[in-house]
Order: structure tokens, then sequence, then C-alpha cells
């Protein structure tokens, strides 16, 4: 069994030779706030901060410096087990800054080297320091299986200021293996011990550490899920949980739409209708246009595909009175617009009903075809037929080409039957010369066509 050396700071100064590494150097800032020292360090050697600063933070005990005094310029100490700050400057009232040197202490090199098998630049010492790591926090965060630890990790645990007793508790509910990382973020977002005790208290135990962080990172405390098992919603995923709250589901919401809809509205449809941005005006104005019974899918379908009130007067205004919920879906789906529906009646499809309007734009009939058929001399034409000319690739172009071989009169279904059999111009011509004349009947024509001749 290892055995861990015990150190004080007096040990490890005689240890490293009386403190015999290269000094650092700084400035501080510093404001005394009752028995707090409110610290601040800039040294060059510091990496830089996100604004660009290379400085360090931390308040500290104003017991663990030696000779700080408010309206002084003597020199203090703040002595660590890592090092020896040494400050100079004055302090007015409680305000002060000047200057400061760090020896770092070598012993204390030594020793983070043989526990945890790495090294620790000077620099990255002073953060240490201040942190005030020392045996005692190194020998317990070994004992909590932490023997090979990098020095980003130690950095950030002394950033961090994770502490060895927040190891011990977390440790005690079940998780005695968490990564030094999931330990940092714990701290960065208030993941303590006891949330996690409540969390279980409601039945959720052995929780993902990342989940017991994205739950704080995402403001799911205690008493909202609290409200929400009072409502009913009991054992919901933390998953779940955590949707809900980036798309600012709340109970108050939920009851609302609970009311407006009539009906139990599952969890999961909670954050669908908050994404689509369902709200309860929406909900009103679709009643008011005569739609009072949607359910909560109804509603997320209206959304998804733009289906609102405006639609609803708009084809009213048109004439159309009836028309059910899927109707709706289908003319959005499709992009039949009030100006497509306009369009089409004027090139002769007054009496089309919406389903006639959603075929014609499934299969591609235009109200520019429409006019050229006209054109053509191909007036009148029904739904039904102008539908299986586009299905079959009966286009302007094939009816001209058709035409041009003497078939002047052709109608649009013997057109159809050419497309449906495969006759094209080549093929007419083929069989009019073979007959000696062009005045062969298109029905002969796909005869022919049928039995391959």
């Amino acid at each position: 069994m290892q055995t861990i050396t015990r150190w004080t700071p007096v040990s490890l100064m005689l240890l490293a030779g009386i403190l015999s590494a290269k000094p650092i150097e700084g400035e501080w800032i510093a404001k005394i706030k009752g028995d707090v020292v409110a610290l601040k360090i800039e040294m060059e050697s510091l990496k830089k901060s996100d604004r660009g600063e290379r400085s360090i933070s931390r308040d500290i005990p104003l017991r663990d410096f030696k000779g700080l005094k408010p309206n002084s310029d003597q020199p203090f100490q703040l002595i660590r087990e890592a090092g020896v700050f040494d400050f100079t400057g004055a302090l007015k009232e409680n305000r002060g800054f000047g200057f400061f040197t760090f020896q770092p202490n070598e012993g204390f090199q030594s020793q983070i080297k043989k526990q945890f098998n790495t090294s620790v630049r000077d620099e990255n010492l002073v953060i240490l320091a201040l942190a005030n790591m020392d045996a005692q926090y190194f020998d317990a965060m070994s004992r909590y299986g932490f023997t090979d630890v990098s020095e980003d990790d130690l950095v950030s645990l002394a950033i961090f200021d994770v502490r060895s007793e927040d190891v011990r508790e977390f440790s005690k509910l079940g998780y005695h293996h968490l990564r030094i990382k999931e330990l940092v973020s714990f701290k960065i977002f208030d993941v303590r011990p006891a949330f996690v005790r409540q969390l279980a208290d409601l039945g959720y135990t052995n929780a993902d550490p990342e989940d017991l962080t994205a739950l704080k990172i995402h403001n799911v405390d205690i008493d909202f899920i609290r409200q929400l098992n009072a409502k009913g919603y009991k054992n919901i995923p933390l998953s779940e949980l955590i949707a809900l709250r980036i798309h600012n589901v709340d109970p108050e919401m939920m009851n609302t739409f609970r009311e407006l809809v009539g009906e139990d509205i599952p969890l999961s449809k909670f954050t669908a209708m908050s994404i689509h941005n369902i709200t309860p005006e929406f909900i009103r104005e679709m009643a008011g246009a005569g739609y009072a019974d949607l359910s909560a899918d109804d509603l997320i379908e209206f959304k998804i595909h733009q289906v609102n009130p405006e639609l609803v007067r708009t084809l009213h205004e048109l004439g159309f009175k009836s028309f059910d919920k899927s109707t709706l879906v289908q003319l959005k789906i499709h992009d039949v617009t009030p100006d497509f529906i306009r369009k089409m009646r004027q090139a002769g499809f007054k009496n089309a009903d919406l389903k006639d309007l959603i075929t014609f734009r499934i299969h591609d009939v235009r109200p520019e075809m429409v006019a050229v058929l006209n054109q053509l001399g191909y007036s009148g034409i029904s739904s039904e037929k102008i539908v299986a000319m586009s299905i079959h690739g009966v286009t302007p172009d094939f009816i001209r080409e058709i035409r041009s071989t003497g078939l002047d009169q052709i109608t649009l279904d013997d057109l159809i039957n050419f497309r449906i059999h495969g006759v094209d111009k080549s093929y007419v011509e083929y069989i009019q010369k073979a007959k000696g004349t062009k005045d062969v009947p298109p029905e002969k024509i796909i005869q022919c066509k049928i039995f391959d001749f």
C-alpha cells in the first residue's frame, strides 16, 4: 500500500532548497471587504483570457496574509505550499495596488510530479497557490482515484475552486468516478450535492453527470419539477424537462393550452407547440375562423404548413364555404395559393373545387398550359382530362408535332392514348408511309402500335 507523504509549508521550503526556483513578477490590485481580500494579479506569462487579459482574480481570507493592513505602504506576504508571494505597494483605506514577486517551491513541484505524474509551469503554480492547493488537498484527491492528473486539470480545479469536500459528497451520492471536467462543470454551473439529493427524492437517481449540468444550464430547478408533478406529469425523463425549459414551456402556459384545446396534451406536444410558435392568440383566431375543435397535433400541423385564419377568410371570399382541416394543409403543401386559384378560373376552370386545384398542382397543371391549349382549339377541357394530359406528358409541343403529320383534328383522348402507347411523330409518319396515305385514323395507328407493326 502506497504511503502518502504529509508536508507543511516549512518542510516543503526545506525540501526545495529554500525556494531556489526563479521568482515570478507581476502587479496586484486588491480591496479588503470585511474578512476577505478581493485580489487580482496580472502577469505577462499568464495565458490571455477571453477578454484579452493576462490576469486572475481570487477572494482570499484576510487572515491568510501576513502584514496586510488598510492605509499602509508596508510590504506583506501570502505564504502557500506552492510558494510565497511578496507584495509591495500601498493601500489607501481598503483599496490598493502595487507589485509582487512569487517564489515557486520546487519541492511542491516535485511532489506534484510524484503524486500525479505531471509537471506544472511556474506561472501556473501561481494559480495553484492562490487557490491554496496543498498536500492535504492532493492526498484527498488521490484517495478518490485522481492519480493521473494533467497540468490543465490542476489549473481548472484551482480556477474553479473544486474542493475535495465536493468530491467526497458526490461520492456518497454514488458518483464515485467523476472526471475532472465533470467536477469543473458542476462547479461552473452550480451543481451541488444538495441539488442531486433533491432530485433523488423526486425519483431521479443516478442521473448522468452531463444531464445534471444541462438541468442547471437550462434552469430546471426542483420547484419546476414539483409543479409539473402537481399537474399530473410525473416521472418525466430529464431530457424532456430540459427540452421544456429550452423552449420556454412553463406550467402557466400548459394550463392555458389545456383549457383552449380541451384535451389532455402529452408533454412532448407542449414542446412542439412552443417550437412552432403556437400561441393562445393563434388558437383563438383559428376557433374564430371556424376551427374550434383542433387538437394539439392539428395546431402543430397548421403551423408547420403555415395554415392561418387569413387563408380561411380568403377561401371564403373566393366562394369556398366548406372544407376540412386536412384540405387546408394540402392546399399549403402543394402551394395552391389564392393567386393560383384566380388564374385557373381565368383560364376556364371556374367550377374547379379545392381537391381539383390540389390535383392540378400535384400534376403541374398550370394556367399557362391551359391558355396555349385554348389557342390550339381545345377549350372546355374537364379537370380530369387536363390532369390526365399532364400525367401522360401531352404537352402543347407534343400536340403540334402530331398535328404536323396531318392529324389536324385529333382529339385530346387520342393524344392521351398516343402517349400511353408510345406513339410519337416518327411512328405516325412510319404508319402513314406504310399505308401509303396520311388519312390513317388515330385508333388504327394505336392498333398498329399495340400489335408492334
